[in-house]
């Protein structure tokens, strides 16, 4: 019905203002003065019945929670946050990698994770990182153990030098 209402007005409202010749904001509010009630008297209709069927809401239903603004953001190393250009820290044992940001109608933040509500400072500047001396232990160098040379098994060496025929000195001289 709404919607009805905003498509007749967006055409019918805006030529009648052209044909007024109303360029201006002041102008056009004081036309609507006089324009609503002529409208609202051409198209009012009278319910069939009256009765309210609007549904009362539960008390232990907060509507802030569904009328706000929800976005996702990564939490960073330094458990950190940004959100409309102000920074957030987050306390040291939140290890989640996405939270949910809520900004409700009383531009009051909330940040969630997995629904529950995570407590949060706003801070100023990134934290920074304060650099641990690494100390390297340098191990005393061992030279490897010495490997045997190939040659100096038997099995290794050339064929001809253990099955060459012998001769003695003796088998020359005659």
């Amino acid at each position: 019905m709404i919607e009805r209402l905003f498509g007749t007005l967006q055409d019918r409202l805006v030529k009648e203002m052209r044909l007024k010749n109303i360029s201006d904001i002041k102008t056009a509010n004081n036309f609507l003065k006089e324009y609503l009630p002529v409208y609202n008297k051409k198209f009012n209709v009278i319910p069939f019945d009256n009765t309210d069927v609007n549904v009362k809401l539960d008390e232990t239903v907060n509507l802030n929670n569904y009328l706000c603004i929800k976005q996702e953001r990564t939490v960073k190393n330094d458990n950190t946050i940004s959100y409309n250009s102000k920074l957030y820290q987050l306390p040291a044992g939140i290890r989640a990698k996405k939270i949910t940001v809520e900004e409700h109608m009383d531009d009051s933040v909330h940040i969630k994770y997995n629904g529950n509500s995570i407590e949060y400072k706003e801070i100023t500047k990134r934290p920074v990182k304060v650099a641990e001396k690494v100390i390297k232990i340098r191990k005393k160098y061992i030279p490897p153990a010495r490997k045997r040379r190939a040659f100096a098994y038997p099995w290794r060496q050339t064929f001809n030098k253990y099955f060459q025929p012998k001769f003695s000195r003796a088998a020359d001289e005659k």
